[in-house]
């Protein structure tokens, strides 16, 4: 998802795995997971 958009995570953060790796993928994945789920509900 992020290199679709021309962001390249290791040129931001050295550890994948890091804690703050995952404090700067939790706001905008989960988002993108919330209108997911939102656009299966009502695509029924």
């Amino acid at each position: 998802m992020l290199e679709g958009g021309n962001i390249k995570l290791s040129s931001v953060v050295s550890a994948i795995n890091g804690k703050s790796s995952r404090n700067l993928l939790q706001k905008p994945l989960g988002d993108f997971c919330a209108f997911s789920a939102l656009a299966q509900r009502f695509s029924r």
